[in-house]
């Protein structure tokens, strides 16, 4: 029996998870729920022939049970593996806001993207040629979309191919194809135009036994079993359908999306709508340098029932519903869930966004995250008494502010940031109607967020007699959060600052929105993203409601005045230096860095006038 190593596993909820790869390919993983009402409140044209220019190299053979060994599923010859590759379109990538400033971009606007998507403890040298879990979030990035049946299934080929037609337009249909819009017209808009996701609908996998046997696991198991025979099936044998080349647009040697859609009925567990990440690189690569290259080059992939598409009023099989597929998507591209997934009584992030409670447009700090907006950068730096701003509504410009003290100029630190919200674009629908009782704000104002994004360097600590790891916390913030920036790679070099040898250091990011992380024995951990609502201190506020107009700051509003609610607010962050083995009552009475300018809102119209004056 080969002895298994020990890979990293990503989670939507941002928390580190180990799994192991036998080296034949075999992976466990951990899954996070899409938001629902289960924990939460939350959240058709003919296809164009195969003329993807990206695809180009698939062929139009498909793959039977004789081709590969006996366990593997059935595929039906009779289906044409190319009949719903999405359509290429000619330059569909010109931005539609200015996206040239650099600030706020010390490191590029790729940095999320290349080190820590999804709140992955990263280090280069844990991370081999397949490259890491995620879907560019800029270009034309691709997404596999792969029907999923079981041995207890009784599709016909004609329904198969019905269902083929309807994920190909939930994902990649225009949006006027569908109940409101598709994955992909949805991240273009949402973008600004820099984000096209293409890809195909594959032939249905029907897997080799009833569905109750895969109920009867682990959801982290079935899915393993799923993801190892779909991998097979389609891109193994003499003759595969496809190759990993066609789905991997950054050339990192993995696909950069997969989204399993099943036909069960939508329910708990294996029968919700989760995410799932794995990587392929092995603790033991540290010491040895000996990658493990047997496992299967898939970086990221998302699980759901194809229920979504039609259990909501107003959607149909001919006009489907994807905002759980959109959801889920935002995870593929590396994001958290901003909703809590301990305690559905909080609503901390105001729900009214697409990573929170499954509606309306993501908002400006998850843009900022993807390098898709230009955000004006106000900080103690500034010398200026009063700085006045004019802020166009977000949905059309990407116009933002980040208001922050001791910043290290990227999107990987603590700050306020702040837009003007407009319930129009992709936020109108679902501010109008109610979306799994939630609604979208329906409303004009700014949005106060308060973001903890902050990157710490960790000490991963190998013992040669007990072939263990110890990882060790650095409770100072990283000021240069680039890849592989201060890496002892593999010198064992002693950090005189750390009481152990052969420390190697590695980044981790601890934000969460889940208040099961928030707690006194994790105190350096705090919320991600806070709505900052404008109704604190009042009885108007309350956590557990979703926010609505109410929440929203507007003409006469101030925030850190001495005349307001939020006149004591200060970041998270510590003014000095601390020691390693801080205690939790040590952290909380060290000063804490101050808000350097107060924010009045002037005006509120075509654009919010606000003013900045220095504290």
């Amino acid at each position: 029996m080969k002895a298994k190593k020990i890979v990293f596993l990503l989670a939507s909820i941002g928390t580190m998870v180990l799994g192991a790869c036998d080296g034949n390919g075999s992976i466990s993983s951990l899954s996070s729920s899409s938001s629902g009402s289960s924990s939460v409140t939350t959240t058709s044209s003919s296809p164009a022939d195969s003329s993807v220019n990206s695809l180009s190299s698939l062929t139009s053979s498909t793959i039977t049970s004789s081709s590969i060994s006996s366990s593997v599923p059935i595929i039906d010859t009779t289906e044409d593996a190319h009949r719903y590759d999405s359509v290429d379109i000619s330059n569909p990538l010109t931005a539609t806001i200015d996206t040239s400033s650099t600030a706020g971009y010390k490191y590029g606007r790729n940095l999320f993207d290349t080190t820590l998507t999804n709140s992955y403890e990263h280090s280069s040298i844990l991370s081999n040629n397949f490259g890491q879990g995620r879907i560019p979030s800029r270009g034309e990035s691709k997404i596999l979309v792969v029907p999923v049946s079981f041995a207890n299934s009784t599709e016909t080929s004609e329904e198969n191919d019905a269902w083929r037609q309807q994920c190909y337009t939930a994902f990649f249909g225009e949006a006027d194809q569908t109940g409101w819009n598709s994955v992909r017209s949805y991240y273009y808009e949402s973008s600004y135009h820099q984000l096209y996701l293409e890809g195909t609908v594959s032939p249905v996998v029907r897997m080799p036994k009833d569905y109750s046997y895969y109920q009867g696991k682990k959801s982290s198991d079935a899915t393993k079993l799923v993801c190892d025979t779909m991998y097979k099936a389609l891109f193994k044998g003499s003759d595969p359908i496809y190759s990993v080349d066609d789905f991997d647009s950054d050339k990192d040697g993995v696909i950069d999306g997969i989204y399993f859609i099943n036909d069960q009925p939508v329910g708990s567990d294996l029968s919700w709508a989760f995410t799932t990440w794995y990587s392929n690189s092995s603790f033991e690569a540290i010491n040895t340098n000996a990658f493990v290259t047997s496992c299967m080059p898939i970086g990221t992939f998302a699980w759901s029932s194809k229920d979504f598409m039609t259990r909501r009023p107003g959607f149909t099989v001919s006009s489907p519903d994807a905002h759980t597929y959109i959801h889920e998507t935002g995870h593929l591209l590396g994001l958290n869930d901003y909703y809590d997934t301990y305690n559905s009584q909080r609503s901390i992030a105001g729900g009214g966004s697409m990573q929170d409670y499954n509606i309306c447009d993501h908002e400006s700090y998850s843009k900022f995250l993807w390098g898709w907006t230009s955000p004006r950068v106000i900080t103690d730096k500034n010398t200026e008494s009063s700085i006045e701003v004019d802020l166009k509504p977000f949905e059309d410009s990407g116009d933002s502010v980040i208001l922050s003290a001791k910043y290290n100029d990227t999107c990987l630190d603590e700050y306020l940031m702040i837009d003007y919200y407009t319930p129009t674009k992709l936020n109108e629908a679902d501010s109008q109607r109610i979306y799994e009782s939630a609604l979208g704000v329906n409303g004009s104002g700014i949005r106060i967020w308060h973001v903890d994004k902050r990157v710490y360097d960790s000490y991963l600590v190998y013992n040669d007699e007990t072939r263990k790891y110890t990882s060790y916390f650095d409770p100072q913030a990283s000021e240069d959060p680039a890849p592989a920036k201060d890496l002892h790679e593999g010198t064992n070099e002693r950090d005189p600052a750390y009481p152990y040898t052969g420390a190697i250091d590695y980044y981790k990011s601890m934000s969460t929105n889940s208040s099961e992380d928030l707690t006194d024995a994790n105190f350096y951990i705090k919320p991600e993203l806070e709505l900052l609502r404008s109704t604190y201190g009042t009885s108007n506020y309350k956590l557990s409601d979703v926010a609505d107009a109410d929440d929203l700051f507007v003409a006469g509003d101030t925030f850190g005045t001495d005349s307001d609610s939020f006149k004591d607010f200060e970041f998270y962050s510590i003014k000095g230096d601390v020691d390693y083995n801080i205690s939790s009552d040590d952290w909380n009475k060290a000063a804490k860095v101050q808000l350097p300018y107060s924010i009045s809102v002037e005006s509120i119209g075509d654009t919010a006038k606000l003013v900045f004056t220095k504290k």
